[in-house]
């Protein structure tokens, strides 16, 4: 049994494979190792790190819901003053597809380096509990979120769900919960900045049904509720993840009060790229027309110049014009270099660097209220560890530990620990970043030439 689900894995990663921007070689060898790799006996996930989260989080504190009255925080006078939260809950652990890209280790691998660098002393741990019926129906229909509760659920081909004890329904509902719980102790000033470490994921979630490893779209029922209970008129929501948030831009297609801007990997016009979505056009319907920002970018490869270019000219223009009463950032890491999925290279000092941007912008016009949320992303160990067989060492390979990192980075900025980082290095350019950047211009030109029918401020932003 364990054998045969090895093997259907196995051929999971060819398909992906093949989907991939790597030359046929290159995907033949990825399959035919893929299968050795799999069937070989392995050592589980990091002891220590999965003591940690079982343990709750070694030595660290954790704050449950019911040690909180109301919205106020029942903690110490030095636990208050860190101005950062990290919340998560151990729910997810159970929800685990066997051999799954989406796994416990995408976590395990981020409390591990936030532990060891010493983050977790700095911030708040907020154990988090089930989102509530009532609040998942704020965005998804009824009859769909009763067959999660009750585990009589329609399956999507991607996405697993175990039925047993509500293990799948109770991680998601949890996830949901850790977000909403974030968006509303920034909101009420009970900290600074929130970041989520869960999953599922969400922001492929759509009203009726689970897609691409998403089953309750987390980041859009937080901001739904953000507006209806805690005095959030307009809320900002920017999605980093290498794949479009269809679920996000759907549920608030013909909403002017939620601005969704996402940078991700697609086509212009017409997408081949997981989940198809997010084409420059899609722009918002009826009253909402023009709250839908999508930045796709059509090449595999692309890192930090394109990235920074994007934000300049699109994305802080907008979100300064937008004049957002939160933020919320779908923090998906895929597009970091050495993800053998996303296929894109933008380092964990971007991200960093983009995290730092946003928290300008929520500095700026809505007391520095944002919340990070973790999204899809694919860092299991045997694709990295298969990948890695293809290359020697002196070819640099693939980092397991990229998820990690490039969330320890985004933590630092929301904590403000570490150095900031130099501006030289960011833009310092490679004779071939600077051919890539030259390459997507023109997409970037399109772009602001749609999106300026409804935001004028980006004709300025890129004459610059």
């Amino acid at each position: 049994m364990v054998a045969a689900g090895r093997g259907s894995t196995a051929w999971l990663m060819c398909a992906w494979a093949l989907t991939c921007s790597w030359s046929t070689r290159t995907a033949s060898a990825f399959c035919l190792r893929a299968h050795h790799s799999l069937l070989r006996p392995r050592a589980g996930v990091s002891n220590v790190c999965r003591a940690r989260v079982s343990s709750g989080f070694g030595a660290v504190s954790v704050v449950s819901r019911r040690e909180r009255t109301g919205a106020r925080w029942l903690a110490s006078a030095v636990e208050m003053s860190k101005k950062t939260a990290i919340i998560t809950n151990e729910n997810h652990r159970r929800h685990n597809g066997f051999m799954h890209p989406e796994c416990p280790q995408r976590v395990d691998l981020m409390w591990e380096q936030m532990h060891k660098q010493g983050i977790v002393d700095s911030c708040n741990i907020l154990e988090n509990r089930l989102a509530e019926e009532n609040e998942l129906g704020l965005v998804h229909d009824k009859d769909y979120v009763d067959s999660i509760v009750s585990g009589n659920v329609q399956l999507d081909g991607s996405t697993y769900f175990h039925k047993k004890d509500s293990v799948s329904a109770n991680a998601a509902r949890a996830a949901a919960g850790a977000v909403i719980d974030a968006v509303e102790a920034v909101c009420k000033g009970e900290v600074n900045n929130s970041f989520c470490a869960v999953r599922p994921p969400g922001h492929h979630a759509e009203r009726d049904r689970m897609m691409g490893f998403c089953i309750f779209n987390s980041v859009a029922i937080a901001a739904e509720k953000a507006k209806k209970e805690w005095g959030c008129k307009k809320v900002l929501i920017f999605d980093w993840d290498v794949h479009h948030g269809n679920g996000i831009q759907n549920i608030f297609y013909d909403d002017p009060n939620v601005l969704y801007i996402s940078i991700h990997r697609g086509g212009m016009d017409k997408s081949f790229f997981y989940p198809t979505t997010g084409t420059a056009d899609e722009t918002g319907s009826g009253e909402g027309r023009g709250y839908n920002v999508n930045i796709p970018l059509e090449f595999p490869g692309i890192g930090d110049p394109v990235y920074a270019s994007a934000m300049e000219r699109v994305v802080l223009p907008i979100s300064h014009a937008f004049k957002p009463d939160i933020v919320i950032v779908s923090a998906g890491f895929d597009a970091a270099g050495g993800d053998p999925l996303g296929g894109m290279n933008v380092s964990p000092a971007m991200f960093r660097r983009m995290t730092g941007q946003m928290m300008e912008v929520a500095n700026e016009h809505c007391n520095g209220k944002i919340v990070l949320a973790l999204e899809v992303k694919f860092p299991v160990k045997l694709l990295c560890d298969v990948l890695r067989s293809l290359q020697s060492e002196s070819q640099g390979g693939y980092d397991v530990d990229v998820t990690a990192e490039c969330a320890v980075e985004c933590l630092k900025e929301l904590a403000g620990l570490g150095e900031k980082m130099e501006e030289e290095e960011t833009e310092a350019m490679s004779p071939w970043a600077a051919a890539e950047l030259a390459w997507l211009q023109p997409s970037l030109d399109r772009i602001v030439q749609i999106q300026s029918e409804f935001w004028p401020q980006l004709k300025a932003a890129s004459a610059k």
